[in-house]
């Protein structure tokens, strides 16, 4: 039980500290992400660029690298506001947080992409509407999450019985990190 209480805190940290991803103006990181840096960097792992979870987490090289280039990568200082920069930042670490998150939440070594495949994928893509929605256009707060993959919700089977605790909160990780 204490460990649930721990993993629920820390995945409610991790969906505040998401929010601040969105500035004070409004901006969607994620929607940033996916217009200028998905075609070279993934949330997880290694394309022409480093998966985030693999990135510098000094917010000053961060901000650097965004704004001024490196190496291959291009500058963003005439592409995106600095506003939009900072919420890149911000929105980086968060999924690098959520990363953290999900080893301690993971510890049992639960592979959350198999269950997905055996217990989800008939409903739900990573990415586009099947009979439910794709994963990455899912709310990401982890309570809804762990409510809806627990008790159900409409059309979506209540997974209490069929899943352990661990691996509800496995997939509630391995939601947010899509």
């Amino acid at each position: 039980m204490k460990k649930i209480i721990v993993t629920l805190m820390a995945l409610s940290f991790v969906g505040l500290s998401s929010s601040a991803a969105m500035a004070s103006d409004n901006i969607d990181a994620s929607k940033i992400f996916s217009k200028k840096c998905k075609m070279c960097h993934s949330l997880d792992r290694k394309k022409v660029g480093p998966g985030f979870k693999n990135m510098n987490k000094d917010p000053q090289v961060l901000l650097e690298t965004i704004t001024n280039g490196r190496k291959m990568m291009p500058k963003f200082k005439k592409k995106l506001s600095s506003d939009e920069i900072n919420a890149m930042v911000s929105f980086i670490q968060t999924q690098q947080a959520a990363k953290s998150s999900n080893l301690a939440v993971a510890s049992n070594n639960i592979d959350a992409s198999k269950i997905f495949s055996k217990k989800c994928k008939m409903c739900h893509s990573l990415d586009r509407k099947k009979v439910g929605p794709g994963f990455k256009n899912m709310n990401k707060d982890p309570q809804v999450l762990l409510e809806t993959i627990t008790n159900g919700r409409k059309m979506m089977p209540k997974f209490k019985k069929k899943l352990s605790s661990d691996e509800i909160n496995a997939m509630v990780s391995f939601i947010q990190a899509q």
